[in-house]
């Protein structure tokens, strides 16, 4: 999708601007230390630089219950449904190291 569309699909108060600048402008901006510091659950803009990766692992499997399985020779048990499991989905995950600019 091209973000300089103008959708409104975020906020109708703010129907002509991009998606982009729309995003931009209905999250709160914090410093990474201000972020350390947040005590509230909230989505927030914060402007940093990745200066590594941390873990090389960028997939993981999980059950249909949402919670990752243990490989046990070419089967997959949850031990969250305390099961086997066959039917496994790749979840995605990247883990960063970010400084503030």
């Amino acid at each position: 999708m091209d973000s300089d569309v103008a959708i409104g699909l975020l906020d109708d108060d703010f129907p002509s601007l991009s998606m982009k600048d729309e995003f931009l402008k209905i999250f709160p901006r914090k410093t990474m230390e201000d972020l350390q510091a947040c005590e509230e659950d909230d989505f927030f803009i914060v402007l940093g630089t990745i200066v590594s990766i941390i873990d090389d692992r960028w997939w993981y499997l999980v059950c249909s219950c949402n919670k990752s399985v243990n490989d046990d020779d070419d089967k997959y048990y949850c031990t969250s449904c305390a099961t086997y499991v066959t039917d496994v989905t790749p979840r995605q995950v990247v883990q960063i190291e970010v400084v503030g600019v």
